[in-house]
């Protein structure tokens, strides 16, 4: 059988462990991000608090966005190389 093909290719092994990391860099900021945005449903958020909450949810979105763009960045990468087999 032969290996995938970003194993053949040093730099885009490189490439796939630094969007990897990045993935659960994201990983971790939504799974804060969900927990403080819970901690202010779940403990009757004043509306002083109302404006971090609003943040929050904010922060959220975007880096749930860009994981998904780190995951497709990852599979183009592993489609270009597997074209260029």
């Amino acid at each position: 059988m032969s290996q995938p093909s970003h194993e053949n290719d040093p730099n885009v092994g490189h490439q796939r462990k630094q969007l990897e990391d990045m993935i659960r860099q994201c990983d971790a900021l939504i799974d804060e991000l969900y927990d403080t945005i819970e901690l202010f449903t779940l403990g009757g958020a004043s509306s002083e608090d109302g404006t971090m909450h609003t943040n929050a949810a904010q922060e959220l979105v975007y880096y749930t966005r860009k994981r998904i763009e780190l995951v497709e960045a990852i599979r183009l990468l592993t489609s270009n190389q597997d074209v260029g087999k």
